[in-house]
């Protein structure tokens, strides 16, 4: 059941992401921040119809193939040895990029966000969550 359970999360995120970009999205300028250097000051910039759009759509990407990889494993189902940690990995992959989502349109909006402490945070949260994942892998086999 808790396997279930967990399959949702990963969705959940998405669709969390996606929500709360169509919300500022109207609000975006034409022209935001995408990529920033060392020091937090922004150095690249992109059109909003790219720049909203380029984390969800590679989030989405990922989740697709989290779903559809392990179905076609040459191997059966051996995605299903891994259970619980597989699940926890995928979810944190996400969660990390929703969080860098958030922080990168918030700043396009023109909010005091610093984006590097944001990502090096998600970052570190998402290694944190991955030294979880791989032994609940091992455990579960």
């Amino acid at each position: 059941m808790e396997r279930q359970l967990l399959r949702w999360f990963p969705p959940f995120v998405l669709l969390a992401t996606v929500l709360y970009t169509v919300s500022v999205y109207p609000e975006l300028p034409a022209r935001m921040p995408t990529h920033w250097g060392l020091s937090g000051q922004p150095n690249g910039w992109s059109p909003r119809e790219f720049g909203a759009w380029l984390l969800p759509g590679v989030m989405a990407i990922l989740w697709g193939l989290s779903v559809v990889l392990p179905k076609i494993d040459p191997r059966g189902p051996n995605s299903e040895k891994f259970g619980v940690g597989y699940h926890v990995a995928i979810t944190a992959i996400l969660a990390s990029q929703g969080v860098i989502q958030w922080a990168m349109l918030n700043v396009a909006l023109g909010h005091p966000v610093a984006i590097n402490t944001v990502i090096y945070v998600a970052l570190g949260v998402l290694f944190a969550l991955l030294g979880v994942a791989i032994p609940l892998s091992r455990r579960t086999r």
